[in-house]
Order: C-alpha cells, then sequence, then structure tokens
C-alpha cells in the first residue's frame, strides 16, 4: 500500500510540472507575440495617440475626454457595422427607444434604451400624463427615426453632431445627454 501511496504521489508531482511547464511555454508564446505586435504597431499607435492629445490640448474642450475619444475615432478604420433605424415605443413608466443596426447587410438589435419620460417632458405641451407620453413617443419617433441611418457606430463626432441638430432645443439637452451617452454603450458593446 505505501507503494502505491509513492507512485501516486510521483504522478501528482509530474502531473504538476507538466501543468507548469506549459504555462511557462504559454507565457513566453504571450510575450513573443506581444513582442511582434510591438513592433509592428508601437509607432503608429504612438503617432496617432499623440497626435490627438495634442489637437484635444490646442482645443481646450470642457470634456478632454469626450474629444480625445472623438479624435481617436477619426483613425478607426470602418467596422462594418453601422446605426439603422431607431423604434420609439411607448413603455408603461419610460419611453423605450430601440436602436437598429446593420452588420455586414445583417439587421440586429443593437440595444434597447429605457428613458424615464420626464427628460422628453419638453416635447409635448399635453395635461394628460397618457397623451403627453404618446406625444412624445411620437414626435420622438420622427426626429430619430432615420437620424442616423448609415452612421458608422464609431463615428461619434458624427452622432454627437447629428443629434446636437435634431435635439438643440435646450430643453432636450438632458435627453440628448441620454442618448449620446447610450449610444457610446452600443459602440462599446459592437
Amino acid at each position: 500500500v505505501g507503494v502505491m501511496a509513492a507512485d501516486a504521489d510521483v504522478d501528482e508531482e509530474g502531473h504538476a510540472d507538466l501543468q507548469d511547464e506549459q504555462k511557462r511555454l504559454a507565457l513566453r508564446q504571450r510575450r513573443r507575440e506581444q513582442v511582434e505586435y510591438l513592433k509592428l504597431h508601437r509607432a503608429k499607435l504612438e503617432k496617432v495617440a499623440q497626435r490627438c492629445v495634442n489637437r484635444v490640448l490646442l482645443q481646450l474642450p470642457p470634456d478632454p475626454f469626450e474629444a480625445l475619444l472623438f479624435q481617436l475615432s477619426a483613425h478607426v478604420k470602418a467596422s462594418g457595422i453601422s446605426l439603422d433605424e431607431f423604434r420609439v415605443l411607448q413603455g408603461q413608466d419610460h419611453i423605450i427607444v430601440e436602436v437598429g443596426a446593420d452588420a455586414r447587410s445583417a439587421q440586429l438589435l443593437a440595444h434597447r434604451i429605457f428613458l424615464p419620460y420626464e427628460l422628453a417632458k419638453g416635447l409635448s405641451e399635453e395635461e394628460d400624463p397618457e397623451a403627453q407620453a404618446a406625444t412624445a413617443v411620437m414626435i420622438l419617433q420622427e426626429l430619430l427615426g432615420s437620424l442616423l441611418l448609415g452612421v458608422n457606430v464609431l463615428d461619434f463626432q458624427e452622432i454627437h453632431q447629428r443629434l446636437a441638430d435634431a435635439m438643440g432645443a435646450e430643453e432636450l439637452q438632458a435627453l440628448r445627454a441620454a442618448l449620446v451617452g447610450e449610444l457610446l454603450e452600443v459602440a462599446g458593446r459592437l
């Protein structure tokens, strides 16, 4: 029995040594891949990043991170994913905005946004809350429907500009900000 236990310990040690060796080999391979990647892309990445940071510093925008995002998005190659039509629906306690996308000719539902009705109060002068909600949904559908049709999901500057043009009124600023934030999330997911 003692010999069998010793053999089992040797087998476990041999298995552990094999796993350790596999981990070391995988780590070495990963490091080689990182070095090759750096050799291939480092100079261009540094050049583009520095150019974008310099432009942001020259502009002195209120939100430098948003400006940097706009600058970097200008250097992104077309991802093949563009925004499609928006569908605005009336929910029980909120407005539902479904964001459609086109990924290499395949239609998909990229995101569903839930917005409180309070954000859309400036859209309707109705007194009745249900009528106010229905009017807000109808107006938002007209505003957003095909507003971003064909815009690349990574073209943050174009998205921001189109939303600002369509929803420039001050009473819609919170609604516009909420939509921009949600669309950035869409880009991050896709």
